[in-house]
């Protein structure tokens, strides 16, 4: 069997998402990272030393100039990933972006648009959606192991630390709970229940600064409802239910999930799964793209690029239209 070419990644960000990004990368078959940029030349120089990456570069679009990749990954600030994302499609280089994409449906609507004009494969990096444990989840939903889907729940929080100017709280650079983790809760919801709901609920508690801090959304779907729980004042008990008529499927912190419990509808024991074998689940997402991009794809099935719209449609009425008041 012939040995394919290796895919040539370029990596935009050097702070702690891109260590496992490519930490990731040298554990996947045919793949290598063979430059990275950042907004310090210097940084971007240890980061370049660390992985023994050849080239490096302080400014994002010169490293688009003078490359040659084969794809891109995005890991800055959640602020930069729609003004990074749309030079990468200008310059024919296939993307993998860091959640969240985007926090409206217009920036959404927009990428998409420019990559389909282009042929150019893009896709959200929500890699707890090629997880085995979640996989495994969604084949026991799928195979009728809990009977018929009545109600669906996530939550997903932490206390986060009180620094305005972090990552978490800092507008301009995309803060805020929706965009961190209310993201998981969506794009799990519809992984395993799809994206044909039929009514949407939204509650938001703002900060004094107008951030989002906590969220809870409903979804009516046909027959049943789907609740979901984003917060960074406490520290929940992180947990995804898909509860059905003969049983419940639970998943302990979904979004990196390695186990998962089945019970019957007396809440008894059933199955357990446990993934053994995953080291780091960014290799999952990163041999996404490269079939991908190898077979002319411009979305993925698994994170299509509808799931991120309609993410991006939920955000609008909690960033933008949201005054601390009920939607």
């Amino acid at each position: 069997m012939e040995k394919k070419e290796t895919f040539r990644f370029g990596v935009m960000g050097a702070g702690n998402i891109s260590n496992k990004f490519c930490d990731a990368a040298e554990k996947t078959e045919e793949v290598c990272v063979t430059a990275v940029a950042a907004r310090s030349e210097e940084r971007a120089r240890e980061f370049a030393e660390k992985y023994e990456i050849h080239t490096y570069y302080g400014n994002y679009e010169e490293m688009l100039q003078k490359e040659k990749l084969d794809g891109v990954y995005i890991g800055v600030v959640t602020g930069m990933h729609v003004q990074l994302t749309e030079l990468c499609i200008r310059y024919g280089i296939p993307v993998l972006c860091e959640k969240a994409l985007t926090g409206s449906s217009e920036e959404a609507e927009r990428i998409f648009r420019l990559a389909e004009e282009k042929k150019i494969f893009v896709m959200e990096g929500v890699w707890s959606l090629f997880l085995p444990a979640n996989r495994k989840a969604r084949e026991w939903l799928q195979e009728g192991r809990i009977g018929k889907l009545a109600v669906s729940n996530v939550e997903i929080g932490f206390t986060a630390p009180k620094n305005k100017e972090n990552r978490y709280f800092n507008k301009e650079a995309g803060g805020g709970a929706a965009l961190d983790l209310l993201i998981y809760a969506l794009a799990l919801t519809m992984y395993f229940c799809g994206e044909d709901w039929k009514e949407e609920q939204i509650q938001v508690i703002y900060n004094e600064d107008q951030v989002d801090v906590t969220e809870h959304v409903i979804l009516r779907y046909e027959e049943h409802l789907s609740f979901m729980t984003a917060t960074y004042l406490a520290n929940v008990d992180e947990r995804l239910e898909l509860t059905g008529s003969e049983g419940k499927i639970m998943i302990r912190h979904p979004h990196y999930a390695d186990q998962i419990v089945l019970y019957d509808g007396q809440g008894k024991l059933i199955e357990q799964y446990s993934d053994q074998v995953t080291e780091n689940g960014f290799v999952y997402e990163i041999k996404e793209m490269v079939d991908c991009v190898r077979n002319g794809k411009t979305e993925s099935s698994i994170v299509p690029h509808r799931m991120t719209l309609e993410c991006a449609k939920i955000f609008d009425k909690i960033i933008y239209r949201c005054q601390g008041q009920k939607v």
